[in-house]
């Protein structure tokens, strides 16, 4: 037997106590007889002999009671039983320790568990049962590879500095590399701490066939700092419901909440800042329901690149409490508007003109004789209203500008006679075939079909006859029925989409994409000889969301990444990756990203080495750190905001596919309330089995007999 503190076995000095009392009681006294005492004499013997009997048992369980307590505190342990070789605790040791610092640990219900101060206590716990000549490898979740081997006091240094990430903590790698470390250990000894909540998201086991176990006998100590009865409320989503982004309209947000570890509801504040600024406030009584949802509306008052925020009220983990997004509100749109006939364009002129007050659409007047010598990279759409030809070299600027983002209306002449160059256009933009035989003057057809539900139409109804249009397909009154009285037959692509069609479906309006563009066909001219839609109060709020809804910009919302994932964010076509990028962190460091080049395009790599925070990233230009040309969201994941912990059992079953779930191989402590118990489970596998508890049970059952017969003494 060892004893983990044996300068407590002098207190065993105490058990004599009660024999000492016992011995000065027994003191003789002179006896001085009486007569009336005279009886007592005849007294049986065998009476007398059982209180005596009495009295030593007594003095032997209190005896008994200091011993086993005082043996309790000195902490023996019976060595070699279901611990490891007796050689561990003779020899210097390799030590990996594995410190979750996803943004889980962050959970602090102000009063007793704040996870993260409790989980460096125990990492520093671990330290202290090593030595200053022991190998100590500690390594942080988030870290992309197994730091170099520490001694004691550097390790300590180390814990202090640390900080929780933005990262998920994932069990499978980092336990590969642990074993990648320890291969090359200095020491036979090995040991591996993890130190976690234990969330059951981080113990999923990659889809592979096979796992890598270590080819060496290595000890696995896991340490759980997850407290009993956690309660959390988190966002799980943010989502942008507006598809067009337009100056001084209100964007659509919905976001969602869920509780857990709740029984009851709770009310809660939904606040949404664009740019930092308060734009709108909204309550919400949160169920314990999976999700709970909340839509709010927020007008921007700002154009340009907007940063969005949601968040909800403080609680017990503050991490998942905001969510980010962005999108662009372009302060203007070029538009190049190509015409053979300046009274083609005179209604769609107009319409765009009226819109914010001739301030947003720029527009560029060319005859079409003029269109070859244009340049296309200039403009944010291109209209061609009713050209009457087209040159090989305008259909191949218009293929290459649509490619690289441009957005392209295109208007198509009734009375076409060289219809093959249009054909092979709109062959050219995937989206589709003209024909010059459609709709004559003598049989005009009504549109039978329009997909409200369209992004295209979304804000151009209000109100009631916004919900009743999102749940039709067909005019609900007479002055919605549009009528096509000449136009030329389009015949769309399987991949363009017929918003507007008639006589079953042939296409009037169709949008398609091409590459990363898009193109937006209409069979015949803006102009009320063609049709009555240039003369319906839909025209105006149609024509500017085309042009909308074609530009790249206006679609801008920025691309989102949950954090610790890989991607890529592709580079608006003006950009250049040549001139150098800088990205802004949301804590306001940069770095120089990774950027690939394909087919002319350049892409931004995203990897959780570099993008290693939550929040809103901003891509400049080096030389020119206000100018802004893109933004990157990265989001926490999700599963962060789950309050449920993995219990032994379960872990032991993990573990086992690497070799580690042995009986003298695996520990596992729960460490939410004290650090002690750790230094219990390490020195309870290196030495042995400790009976302290056990000492401790003994004493008290002690205490409940020693109780029952001094009261059956005393009557």
């Amino acid at each position: 037997m060892i004893f983990l503190n044996p300068a407590i076995l002098l207190g065993l000095l105490a058990a004599g106590v009660p024999i000492l009392i016992h011995l000065l009681n027994l003191r003789r006294k002179r006896q001085m007889e009486f007569s009336t005492l005279a009886l007592l004499k005849h007294i049986e013997s065998s009476s007398l002999r059982t209180f005596k009997i009495r009295q030593w048992i007594l003095l032997l369980i209190r005896s008994l009671i200091i011993f086993f307590l005082v043996s309790s505190f000195s902490k023996p342990i019976f060595s070699g039983y279901l611990a490891g070789s007796d050689f561990s605790s003779r020899t210097k040791t390799s030590a990996f320790i594995l410190l979750d610092n996803s943004p889980s640990m962050g959970y602090n219900d102000r009063l007793r568990n704040d996870q993260w101060k409790q989980a460096k206590a125990a990492a520093l716990k671990i330290i202290d049962n090593l030595s200053e000549n022991d190998e100590i490898f500690l390594m942080l979740s988030s870290m992309r590879e197994a730091p170099p081997s520490l001694t004691a006091s550097e390790a300590k240094k180390r814990i202090a500095q640390s900080e929780l990430s933005s990262l998920p903590f994932r069990a499978e790698p980092n336990i590969y590399k642990a074993i990648g470390a320890l291969v090359s250990a200095q020491h036979l000894n090995r040991e591996i701490y993890i130190i976690s909540d234990f969330q059951p998201k981080d113990f999923v086991l990659a889809d592979s066939m096979f796992t890598v176990k270590p080819r060496f006998d290595v000890k696995l100590y896991l340490v759980s700092i997850a407290p009993k009865d956690k309660k959390n409320a988190g966002i799980s989503d943010i989502d942008v419901l507006t598809k067009l982004f337009e100056p001084s309209k209100p964007v659509r947000t919905e976001t969602r909440i869920s509780l857990y570890g709740e029984t009851q509801n709770r009310p809660s504040t939904v606040s949404l800042r664009l740019n930092g600024k308060l734009a709108s406030e909204t309550a919400i009584d949160l169920a314990p329901s999976p999700t709970n949802s909340t839509i709010a509306l927020a007008t921007p008052t700002e154009t340009g690149f907007i940063s969005g925020e949601v968040s909800t009220d403080s609680d017990n983990l503050d991490a998942d409490n905001k969510r980010f997004f962005s999108f662009y509100i372009p302060e203007k749109l070029n538009v190049l508007l190509a015409y053979s006939d300046l009274s083609d364009v005179a209604f769609l002129k107009l319409a765009l003109e009226s819109f914010q007050n001739g301030r947003f659409f720029d527009l560029t007047f060319a005859p079409e004789q003029t269109l070859d010598a244009r340049d296309f990279s200039k403009f944010d759409v291109v209209v061609l209203c009713g050209l009457t030809r087209l040159s090989p070299t305008a259909i191949q600027k218009s293929e290459s500008f649509v490619s690289k983002g441009g957005g392209l209306l295109y208007f198509a002449r009734p009375d076409l006679f060289d219809v093959s160059s249009h054909a092979q256009l709109l062959q050219s933009l995937g989206a589709g075939d003209l024909r010059a035989e459609g709709v004559k003057p003598s049989a005009p057809a009504t549109v039978e079909y329009v997909d409200y539900r369209h992004p295209i139409f979304d804000g151009i109804f209000s109100g009631e006859a916004s919900r009743r249009k999102a749940l039709s397909t067909q005019a609900s009154s007479a002055e919605d029925m549009t009528t096509i009285y000449s136009g030329a037959e389009l015949v769309k692509s399987q991949s363009a989409l017929g918003v507007m069609t008639y006589f079953g479906q042939k296409a009037f309006m169709s949008i398609g994409k091409h590459v990363g563009g898009t193109v937006i066909v209409f069979s015949t001219l803006p102009k009320p000889e063609q049709t009555s839609l240039a003369l319906q109060p839909i025209f105006a709020p149609l024509m500017f969301r085309a042009l909308l809804y074609a530009s790249l910009k206006t679609q801008a919302a920025s691309p989102s990444f949950v954090a610790g994932t890989t991607g890529e964010v592709k580079l608006p076509p003006s950009v250049s990756a040549q001139g150098g990028l800088i990205v802004q962190k949301p804590s306001g460091k940069t770095f120089v990203p990774s950027v690939r080049e394909k087919n002319s395009e350049s892409y931004i790599i995203v990897s959780p080495v570099e993008f290693d925070e939550h929040g809103v990233y901003d891509v400049q230009e080096r030389g020119a750190p206000a100018n802004v040309v893109s933004k990157i969201v990265v989001n926490l994941d999700a599963s962060e905001s789950e309050t449920a912990s993995l219990d032994q059992a379960l872990l032991q079953r993990f573990f086992t596919k690497f070799g580690m779930a042995a009986d003298k191989q695996f520990f596992y402590t729960s460490a939410s309330e004290s650090v002690e118990p750790i230094a219990e489970m390490i020195s309870g596998s290196r030495f042995g089995f400790g009976i302290w508890k056990y000492l401790v049970a003994l004493a008290l059952i002690g205490l409940v007999v020693e109780s029952l017969l001094g009261k059956r003494e005393s009557v």
